[in-house]
């Protein structure tokens, strides 16, 4: 037909897919190699026309292959945002990546005996994404599934001087309001002459998408405390 090409420098059209290299493309553009490399070069007057300039977009035997020739970043967007960069020096960045810290802004607060609170860290560092609730429940709910790590620095002390072993503060991490295991940090349990002192809990943890996560503060045997403003904790997605 008028919109066909057949056989003009190895190239076919048929009127809505183009075949370099092949006559029967598959897709709306193929570009078919005779051998195990197959690339297309994107190039402008910034980047000249050379082998080693421009990007080269491809297939080197099973690998698929984005190559910026030129000094300068990759870029990946969706929505019309950019979601990731690639440095000219190989250095990654993800500024929507979900990640968080925040600390307490309170000196020393009592919790009952027996109790377990919500430690509230309100005063957020960052926050990318929006993810951590710092106003409400002080609540990181994952916005996708993946790998999250969490870490937590708390400072905590019996209300009065520890006299049997069975007096005690924890902290621990709570998912979707049910305790994590091996999360759980035990202070002052011996501890006879110097009842206060800071601590720290660390766990990766698989979420799937709106699993939520908080800090925990739970003393036994007696009244505890903790200072607000020595307290944090944060997280983000590894994988």
């Amino acid at each position: 037909g008028a919109n066909a090409i057949q056989g003009e420098a190895n190239l076919t059209f048929d009127g809505s897919k183009l075949g370099v290299g092949t006559d029967s493309p598959t897709v709306n553009a193929q570009i078919q190699s005779s051998g195990a490399n197959s690339l297309l070069k994107l190039a402008g007057t910034t980047s000249g026309s050379g082998i080693n300039d421009g990007l080269d977009v491809g297939i080197n035997g099973s690998d698929g292959i984005l190559w910026n020739r030129e000094n300068g970043n990759i870029l990946l967007a969706t929505n019309n945002s950019e979601r990731f960069r690639i440095s000219p020096d190989g250095v990654v960045t993800k500024p929507y990546q979900p990640a968080f810290y925040a600390r307490g802004t309170t000196t020393w607060t009592t919790v009952t005996d027996g109790t377990t609170i919500t430690v509230p860290a309100s005063d957020e560092e960052f926050d990318m994404g929006g993810h951590y609730d710092s106003t409400t429940n002080y609540r990181f709910t994952a916005p996708v599934v993946g790998k999250y790590f969490f870490f937590a620095t708390l400072y905590t002390r019996l209300s009065t001087r520890p006299s049997t072993s069975s007096e005690y503060v924890s902290s621990h991490f709570h998912k979707n309001g049910v305790y994590v295991a091996g999360t759980s940090n035990i202070h002052h349990y011996y501890n006879n002459g110097d009842y206060d002192m800071a601590n720290t809990i660390q766990r990766l943890m698989s979420l799937s998408a709106n699993d939520y996560i908080e800090l925990k503060l739970k003393p036994s045997g007696d009244d505890g405390q903790y200072y607000g403003k020595h307290v944090s904790w944060g997280g983000w997605l590894v994988s």
